[in-house]
């Protein structure tokens, strides 16, 4: 075994947030030998709910060298399979994303830049490296492969070329006047929170009514996306005030995400209304 082989990939465990106690695994694994092997993580998020990891290591055929592979994520509640997702190691995404992502489908969504892939160039048998920026979200109602992991779908910066997906712009001019329940010393620390998968915790007002509520993202929509205090997506356009009541009534009847498909709603961009400092 290769010790520095070995502290390269503790280190790439660790800065995807995987916890120390699964390294004398790996370094077992690793000095047998093996051409491949897996190892089993388990990481309780709440009182309920915990998310199951397999990561895939591999032996280079000619060098006494692993690779870190892939990872299968799963999220539980309970005995119930919430959602599993297959993630390569070159998407850099740490295991509280994943869960966070798993436990609110479209509602929110990553942003990761200087991601690698590989493509052939055309015409030549060798494969090309390039990175690229994206934003990364699930669809709980989309595909699935062959080991039920649901299809992890990417908003390249290029599809955002026709109608930027400018962040802090909306945050600054929303369609919902909105206070975070956080202190944020600033709309770029909200957005970086965003772009990481976070649910964040607000108070809105619509039509002089003071609501509790979250806001995420919506990567395929390219906009900021705003939901009741049960999770469920709302049309930002205006509500009359007597119908307000009866609304909150049918969200609760509502189906969770995960039973439930995304929500169409139309973008009626207003003016000033900003993030509350």
């Amino acid at each position: 075994m290769q010790v520095e082989n070995f502290e390269d990939l503790k280190t790439s465990l660790e800065i995807r947030g995987f916890d120390p106690s699964i390294f004398p695994d790996l370094e077992r694994q690793m000095k047998e030998g093996k051409m491949d092997f897996v190892l089993h993580y388990a990481q309780r998020l709440e009182e309920d709910k915990s998310i199951l990891c397999q990561l895939a290591f591999e032996k280079h055929p000619n060098e006494d060298r692993y690779f870190f592979n892939r990872c299968q994520a799963t999220l539980m509640k309970g005995e119930e399979v919430i959602a599993q997702i297959s993630i390569k190691p070159s998407w850099k995404i740490k295991v509280l994303e994943a869960a966070r992502m798993m436990e609110y489908g479209q509602n929110v969504a990553l942003y990761k830049q200087n991601i690698i892939s590989y493509r052939q160039v055309e015409g030549q048998q060798q494969i090309q490296q390039f990175r690229f920026n994206a934003y990364i979200s699930l669809d709980p109602e989309g595909k699935t492969d062959d080991h039920g992991n649901l299809q992890l779908n990417t908003y390249h910066d290029n599809y955002y070329a026709k109608r930027p997906f400018d962040l802090i712009n909306q945050l600054e001019h929303p369609e919902i006047h909105f206070e975070t329940k956080k202190g944020y010393d600033s709309v770029e620390s909200l957005a970086k929170d965003l772009q990481h998968a976070h649910r964040v915790e607000i108070f809105m007002e619509r039509n002089g009514v003071k609501e509790d509520g979250f806001l995420g993202l919506n990567a395929r929509r390219g906009k900021i996306n705003f939901m009741d205090a049960n999770g469920i997506s709302i049309d930002t356009a205006p509500v009359k005030k007597e119908n307000q009541d009866a609304k909150q009534t049918a969200d609760v009847k509502k189906k969770p995400w995960v039973n439930q498909g995304p929500q169409k709603v139309a973008w009626k961009p207003k003016q000033n209304k900003g993030l509350s400092r």
